[in-house]
């Protein structure tokens, strides 16, 4: 899925049970931040590259969920979303997400659910009203490395109890 403009209140675009595809070089746009994903891999959607994207508005931005493994997620743009701009959700093990440029959440930059997250590198993240990436209980993440932190509400990193991590040489 490539090279598409795509206008829309509900979700951009939408995968269920999709392995080894590619989505990039899209523009998805919501006219509103209060519903729907840009992009939204479910339903056991694995080993997928979802590269190159600009993503605008919506609740979540990029949204990785049910069971959905083994995702890259690199090199995209995310602005203005009513929640946060990238979610793994839980259970969706061996995703990463790095190098993407995420600005103006209205909750967190990345969120990370009750999974094992291969990385988290190499973002840069502005103007989350609550926290740059936040780890919520028994999300557990290789490595949080060399991300961008700029003007937030609250934390650059938040881990619930019973996260885990390796964070190091992030800039805050």
């Amino acid at each position: 899925i490539y090279n598409n403009t795509i206008k829309t209140t509900a979700h951009g675009i939408r995968i269920y049970d999709t392995t080894n595809s590619k989505i990039f070089g899209n523009i998805v746009t919501s006219s509103k931040s209060s519903g729907g994903y840009g992009i939204y891999a479910a339903n056991s959607s694995n080993s997928n590259q979802i590269y190159s994207n600009k993503i605008n508005k919506f609740s979540n931005g990029i949204f990785i969920a049910s069971s959905s493994k083994s995702n890259k997620v690199t090199k995209n743009t995310v602005n203005g979303t009513g929640n946060s701009g990238i979610v793994i959700n839980s259970g969706c093990d061996s995703n990463s997400i790095d190098s993407n440029t995420v600005m103006n959440s209205g909750k967190n930059g990345i969120l990370i659910g009750a999974s094992k997250t291969s990385s988290v590198q190499s973002n840069n993240i502005s103007s989350s009203k609550a926290d740059a990436i936040h780890l919520n209980s028994k999300a557990n993440v290789n490595v949080i490395k060399g991300n961008l932190f700029n003007v937030h509400g609250k934390y650059a990193i938040y881990c619930d109890k019973g996260s885990t991590a390796n964070v190091y040489v992030n800039n805050y």
